[in-house]
């Protein structure tokens, strides 16, 4: 008990040593805001290594009081991590929902729907972080789909059939046709403008 104790002390002392050792050299932020108020990466480091300077005297003296103090500064590092990064609940979001859905062709359909609508949230909200993740789930599913279709379209097999045939000329068909699509209309071209005198 005793030895806990004195290992609780040790984990307080090293952190106050290390703020004070920020502080000294002028890289500890100020710490008159909220805690969970933007990205300092002092006071990261400093929770950090509360966290972990814990976990280790956990691991060495087994002091149920350890435990208390490991979880409390996980999550307020996290929290104080998630607060700075505008980015992180979209990735929370749309990482739950890759976890869960990457399996069949409909769940891949859910996927670039939910990709669509974060373009629409971030949009809305000018968050362009979501709008980067949620091209990324349409990118996703387009690459199921293509990865899928291309197995059962291949033209260049080595036994050509006819159903490889009529694949190949709609893949090629498809192509000329977006490629006619961004190229836009066509100009007039008359052999009168040109200066040919045929």
């Amino acid at each position: 008990m005793t030895a806990g104790l004195l290992a609780l002390s040790l984990v307080a002392s090293f952190v106050v040593l290390l703020g004070a050792l920020l502080d000294w050299f002028g890289w500890l932020a100020s710490v008159d805001d909220s805690a969970f108020r933007g990205f300092r990466v002092s006071l990261l480091f400093l929770e950090l290594a509360l966290v972990v300077s814990a976990a280790v005297a956990l691991r060495l003296f087994e002091f149920p009081l350890l435990v208390f103090v490991v979880a409390a500064s996980t999550w307020f590092f996290l929290s104080d991590l998630a607060s700075g990064c505008t980015s992180c609940p979209g990735l929370t979001i749309g990482g739950g929902l890759l976890w869960f859905f990457h399996d069949g062709d409909w769940e891949w359909i859910l996927v670039a729907i939910a990709g669509l609508l974060y373009v629409a949230v971030g949009d809305r909200l000018l968050r362009s972080s979501w709008v980067v993740l949620g091209g990324w789930g349409i990118l996703q599913a387009a690459a199921h789909f293509a990865a899928k279709w291309s197995e059962e379209c291949t033209p260049w097999r080595s036994r050509r059939s006819t159903s490889s045939r009529s694949c190949s000329r709609a893949l090629s068909t498809r192509a000329v046709k977006a490629g006619r699509a961004t190229r836009g209309p066509r100009p007039s071209f008359s052999p009168s403008r040109a200066g040919c005198s045929c």
